[in-house]
């Protein structure tokens, strides 16, 4: 028994690509818009670093293969001692 009357299982989707990232001029997929002067450039973490980025999202592991979707948005360094990002990401379906 659901916990509602008349609640339906919604169709569940199972999203299967490959996110692709990179950092450079010749393929500007993502930009760095901030680095704070405080951090440490040797650190592992580079807290405080924010990136915008329009990345591509493929069918296969390698970058050159069938686009199928775009991940749209920004993430930053938020640990001091370790890598980590906080992400935020839309997903545009650009194939199928």
């Amino acid at each position: 028994m659901t916990p509602f009357k008349g609640y339906q299982p919604k169709k569940l989707t199972h999203l299967h690509f490959y996110f692709h990232d990179f950092i450079s001029v010749d393929k500007l997929i993502a930009i760095r818009v901030t680095m704070p002067r405080v951090t440490n450039s040797s650190a592992v973490s580079s807290f405080g670093m924010v990136v915008i980025a329009d990345n591509l999202l493929t069918k296969a592991p390698d970058p050159t293969s069938k686009e199928i979707r775009r991940a749209q948005g920004m993430y930053a360094s938020t640990d001091m001692n370790t890598l980590s990002f906080t992400m935020v990401f839309n997903l545009v379906f650009t194939e199928g």
